[in-house]
């Protein structure tokens, strides 16, 4: 790598440039534009409380042939009131930073922060739809994040089957490029779950690639449960297979307090301390 990149964890002096956060999660995940309908493939519905875990194997191959995995598990809650947690584990990098006498000339397109920059950490996603807040808990250094906004203040209440977003009934805006195939039911992990299978073909700018499929991703929903039990998804030009399934289910009310900030967290109001951003407001503590 070129010396004048300085990749490394942020010290004193340093001014930050980059941030990057990457959650195990599926990159091709079926995602609503209303993270109250799908948050991470969990749906925030009431009177269906659950506890589970979802387990996601990464499967890379290389040009020459050879094959690279990765899995990563994820710990999932919901409770009667319809929150939704999701607690896992994240690579966290500060990616490329320099001191403010010598700025960084313009990085390159296609740069990507080495890998040994980044640090494993557990955080902590929760969502309460029905009081429009957003919390990221980050145990490592007892910190959390708050978040507020416009498109959470919404009712819980279902007006379409979890299912909906999946097939071609929903309000997805049309694309020629996409086509929606309905694989029937069947029992997964002792859940009845429908399938769909969303393939998107190349346009004419992908090259090669152009009218030919590009991304394949297969899609196993419960609208018993609300949520996605199994989600496969292909992508052909990077030779990359994303496989997310929902396992180990307990049909019970999780614990309450796994909702709420622990005792002794430093409480960061809307938006500040968030990545990227300058702290002009204290943080709180939250109750002991």
């Amino acid at each position: 790598m070129d010396s004048k990149y300085n990749c490394a964890l942020p010290v004193q002096r340093l001014r930050l440039l980059a941030f990057a956060a990457l959650a195990f999660t599926p990159a091709g995940a079926a995602q609503s534009s209303h993270p109250c309908e799908n948050f991470n493939s969990v749906g925030a519905e009431l009177g269906k409380p659950f506890l589970a875990q979802r387990v996601t194997n990464i499967v890379t191959t290389a040009a020459d042939g050879s094959a690279k995995s990765d899995e990563y598990t994820a710990a999932i809650a919901r409770d009667t009131a319809g929150r939704i947690r999701i607690e896992h584990r994240v690579l966290v990098g500060f990616g490329i930073i320099s001191d403010r006498a010598h700025p960084l000339p313009p990085l390159p397109k296609d740069f990507v922060p080495p890998r040994e920059t980044y640090r494993q950490e557990i955080q902590i996603e929760i969502v309460d739809c029905s009081s429009g807040r957003r919390l990221l808990l980050l145990p490592n250094s007892r910190r959390a994040l708050t978040g507020e906004g416009k498109n959470l203040q919404v009712s819980t209440t279902k007006t379409h089957p979890y299912t909906f977003r999946f097939s071609n009934s929903s309000d997805r805006k049309p694309d020629l490029n996409l086509t929606i195939e309905d694989l029937g039911s069947k029992e997964i992990n002792g859940v009845h779950a429908r399938g769909f299978k969303a393939t998107r073909l190349g346009k004419e700018s992908d090259g090669d690639w152009s009218g030919k499929p590009v991304e394949i991703t297969e899609t196993w929903a419960s609208d018993e449960l609300a949520v996605t039990m199994l989600e496969i998804h292909t992508d052909n030009r990077s030779k990359k297979e994303i496989k997310s399934t929902l396992t180990n289910i307990k049909f019970e009310q999780p614990d309450l307090s796994l909702f709420e900030i622990p005792a002794g967290y430093k409480v960061y109001p809307p938006l500040t301390g968030l990545p990227g951003t300058s702290p002009n407001q204290k943080p709180t503590s939250a109750p002991k």
